[in-house]
């Protein structure tokens, strides 16, 4: 382990971890020092990056965060484990199988199989969580479920892959890349984001994604893989009220309910009945965060940009 931070319960509703495989570019290590403390998950990588990372932390000491070399995982699994947080992991055929040796180290263990769905709701309560996945064996599909593992997904990773994402994984393997209808249809719970910066923050265009896989020039025609994409209300669901379960705070957002944060925008097209090919145009007119509106689209403002409230 090339270096590490205290795992003490009741610090953080999530810790999540990156395998050797990956690492974090210069971009997020920009984010982290911008916005120190802002961040709910720092999730660094080994890699090049560790060492800069790990001034990072200590400059600006996260809510919390680690950093672990792939070896060091089964006793990093087993301090979260410890320490009743869920473990979670970047994407790739390891961390599928290190992810449901958490599980199975789980105390005390997490009994699975005998539901309906054939989803381990015992291990679900964990949320141990696989991010990025998007390209899995078929064999592997059903693990997910079996093992309470939640899928999280970036539906423009499809988009902006489709090009050229058979021609590097092969005929074969592109059967389970981007397969969210397979997944879903297992009973595994799946959960929605943007990757920001690699793609755009904007969940419209993730929404857009999701339910056209088409690029926004409409191509190709029909869809990329069509048979794999979302309804408008999965998509919907998949990154409000199932992020909002994947991290741990079902609770407080997610959904616009009593006793809940009063977050939420208001948009010029609704998304439920807006034709498809304009919902990643669909405008923010308002936001409110906890009850306070925080961006107001004035006449003449720019998108993106605050009127000044």
């Amino acid at each position: 382990m090339t270096g590490s931070v205290d795992i003490q319960a009741g610090v953080a509703r999530e810790v999540a971890v990156l395998g050797a495989t990956g690492s974090i570019g210069t971009s997020a290590l920009d984010v982290i020092a911008r916005h120190p403390g802002r961040l709910h998950a720092n999730v660094l990588a080994a890699g090049r990056n560790v060492e800069a990372l790990l001034a990072l932390c200590r400059t600006h000491q996260p809510r919390h965060a680690v950093v672990a070399e792939a070896s060091a995982f089964p006793a990093l699994r087993d301090g979260l484990r410890d320490a009743g947080l869920p473990t979670q992991a970047h994407c790739g055929d390891a961390a599928l199988e290190a992810i449901e040796a958490a599980v199975r180290s789980s105390s005390p263990p997490a009994p699975c199989g005998g539901t309906s769905t054939g989803r381990c709701e015992a291990a679900s309560d964990l949320r141990p969580r696989i991010e990025h996945s998007q390209v899995i064996a078929l064999e592997d599909i059903p693990r997910y479920a079996r093992s309470g593992i939640i899928a999280s997904y970036q539906p423009t990773h499809a988009t902006s892959d489709m090009y050229w994402a058979e021609d590097r994984v092969g005929p074969e393997r592109i059967q389970g890349a981007y397969a969210w209808r397979r997944m879903r249809e297992t009973g595994a719970h799946l959960a929605c984001g943007s990757d920001f910066p690699v793609e755009s923050p904007n969940p419209f265009f993730g929404i857009y994604a999701a339910v056209t896989r088409q690029d926004q020039e409409g191509w190709p025609e029909g869809g990329w893989r069509p048979e794999e994409r979302m309804t408008r209300e999965e998509a919907l669901a998949c990154f409000t009220r199932d992020a909002a379960w994947a991290a741990g705070m079902e609770d407080e957002v997610g959904t616009l309910s009593v006793g809940k944060r009063a977050d939420f925008i208001v948009v010029d097209q609704d998304p439920l009945v807006a034709p498809e090919e304009d919902l990643w145009k669909i405008r923010v007119l308002r936001t409110v965060i906890d009850g306070v509106t925080v961006y107001e689209a004035g006449e003449g403002t720019p998108d993106g940009e605050p009127s000044g409230r």
